[in-house]
């Protein structure tokens, strides 16, 4: 299973590291820089921030489910534009 993790702070980290417990599964995130604590978990996939981009991203490298730390990214309607592509994730919608 994978995973994409949006977002790249201490809320983000903290989540990847203890879904990365399971070695089984591939894990990826996203962020406007890179968080080397969350390399040791994880693989930067892009480090933008654009909800389209995101989007396009997780159709682009088949993941799973995408878990959205930053409240930005469900004001801008990233929830919405996933699930409109079939992405699973977890968020609230904006509409």
């Amino acid at each position: 299973m994978k995973y994409l993790i949006v977002g790249n702070g201490g809320r983000e980290h903290a989540i990847l590291k203890t879904l990365g417990k399971n070695k089984h599964h591939q894990y990826f995130y996203t962020g406007d820089y890179n968080n080397p604590g969350m390399d040791n978990y994880a693989t930067l996939i892009n480090n933008t921030t654009h909800p389209i981009m995101i989007t396009l991203y997780s159709k682009q490298y088949e993941i799973d489910i995408v878990i959205i730390g930053p409240e930005s990214y469900l004001e801008q309607g990233l929830v919405d534009m996933l699930k409109e592509a079939g992405i699973k994730c977890i968020g609230p919608k904006k509409v």
